[in-house]
């Protein structure tokens, strides 16, 4: 099998190449399976290098892999990042240079995985990369991880979805894991925890911060404030890479269509932006129908499809370092669960978040919230 295996590099200019590989998932995943096809017009836009922001800091390079009767078996992608924050050592012998691989997806057969991580890992070192890590499509402020558990369940927006073997493949590829993220899910009540409830008393009574609603029709102002918060508030967090002014604003733009203020909340320290939380109706709700295709009736299905969700999506919340203690995330809570309630919502799903992460955990725990969902990250030494 391996020496009829061909590996193809993909390019990022070539249209029908890169459907290639857009579509390159659907084949793996029967009509009943949980996963859920991205649109493929969305695809193209982010591989678009003339678009997406992201590669202005990062290069890509995209593999399928082709058996012998050349069916397509698999693909991944190769990333070097050139961000300062992707350098764990200083320039020098010990010099550490982390790239990455995602986009994975493969049938199982490990001679074809060994043949892409090959490929991947090949373009990497030739870019001075000492390690690579990995599953980041293409970063950890998009859709990164391997789903290890929760298998019978759908995903999120920015979340993955894979078989339950591929963990095992890519350990035999040589990998380890390095760091478990989770995801937490919990039913919307229907009045308000007594805890959120005495927490709102004494906010109002200390006043140390405010939370309102984000205004989307000064959406460029908005971005700004979600941008410092953003790149304060997960410093600290593993494998964080600060992103651009630029790309916020393009996922902003890209998310527009479903943003509700109800559910885009910043908090404010005298007049300071402090916090950021962001919740999405559970898009891929809408989304699994249609298996990537939006014409000819896909829009339409869309429209009816999103009306009748009944699951949220936590997809941010953090807090700036400085203002960690002043009760910011239980108002988050608070207001999330109200705004959801008021909107019909039956479940919330909070992903994802740092498996050790007990400031979080614990919260959601004592509000009844359960792991659902967990995803591992690997690394290799190259």
């Amino acid at each position: 099998m391996a020496a009829m295996l061909a590996v193809d590099p993909v390019p990022l200019d070539d249209r029908r190449a890169l459907l290639r590989f857009i579509r390159l998932p659907g084949a793996l995943y029967p009509p009943e399976s949980p996963w859920v096809a991205p649109l493929e017009r969305e695809r193209l836009r982010f591989f678009d290098p003339r678009r997406n922001p992201f590669f202005r800091r990062a290069e890509a390079r995209l593999f399928v892999a082709r058996d012998g009767r050349g069916r397509d078996v698999g693909r991944i992608a190769a990333i070097d990042d050139h961000s300062p924050s992707v350098v764990a050592a200083p320039p020098g012998p010990g010099r550490r240079k982390l790239g990455s691989f995602g986009f994975f997806d493969a049938a199982d057969d490990l001679e074809a995985a060994r043949a892409l991580f090959g490929a991947a890992e090949e373009w990497l070192r030739a870019r001075g990369c000492t390690a690579a890590q990995g599953p980041l499509s293409p970063s950890t402020s998009h859709e990164c991880g391997c789903l290890v558990a929760g298998f019978e369940r759908r995903p999120k927006l920015f979340m993955p979805y894979n078989h339950a073997y591929y963990g095992r493949i890519i350990e035999a590829c040589g990998y380890r894991a390095v760091q478990d993220l989770v995801a937490y899910e919990a039913p919307v009540p229907s009045s308000l925890p007594q805890r959120l409830a005495r927490a709102e008393r004494i906010f109002a009574r200390r006043r140390a911060f405010t939370v309102r609603r984000a205004d989307l029709r000064r959406l460029d102002e908005e971005v700004a404030h979600v941008h410092a918060i953003y790149n304060d508030a997960w410093s600290e967090n593993f494998g964080f890479t600060p992103l651009t002014r630029g790309e916020i604003e393009w996922l902003a733009r890209e998310l527009r269509p479903v943003l509700h203020p109800d559910f885009c909340r910043i908090a404010e320290v005298r007049g300071e932006p402090a916090g950021v939380m962001i919740a999405l109706p559970d898009v891929y709700q809408a989304l699994r129908p249609l298996r990537g295709r939006l014409f000819p009736l896909g829009w339409l299905r869309l429209f009816w499809g999103l009306r009748r969700v009944d699951g949220l999506h936590g997809l941010v919340m953090g807090v700036r370092p400085r203002f960690r203690k002043l009760g910011i995330d239980h108002a988050f809570y608070l207001e999330g669960l109200r705004a959801a309630w008021e909107h019909g919502y039956k479940t919330v799903e909070l992903s994802w978040v740092l498996a050790h992460n007990a400031g979080i955990l614990r919260p959601l725990e004592r509000l009844g919230a359960l792991e659902t969902k967990r995803y591992r990250l690997y690394e290799k030494a190259l």
